[in-house]
């Protein structure tokens, strides 16, 4: 089992059964598949490389990664 939901697979959300976050993740999957078929339209060769589960995988890599940028004034952006 994973610690980010949009990563769970059926059996895993078979445990969250009528639990509100199953719609949540659905819809999470569904905008990250958006952005996957429009980066294999744009580069065919992606697919053949690249897994949707991999990009996912890499999207929440990234988001971690972005939000946690601090900088030298101490800001986060």
């Amino acid at each position: 089992m994973t610690n980010y939901p949009t990563l769970l697979n059926e059996k895993d959300k078979e445990l969250l059964k009528g639990c509100t976050i199953n719609d949540k993740i659905d819809a999470a999957k569904e905008l990250m598949k958006k952005d996957y078929d429009i980066l294999c339209k744009s580069a065919p060769d992606l697919s053949k490389t690249v897994s949707f589960e991999e990009f996912t995988r890499g999207v929440i890599i990234a988001s971690q990664r972005a939000y946690d940028l601090a900088y030298t004034d101490g800001s986060i952006r």
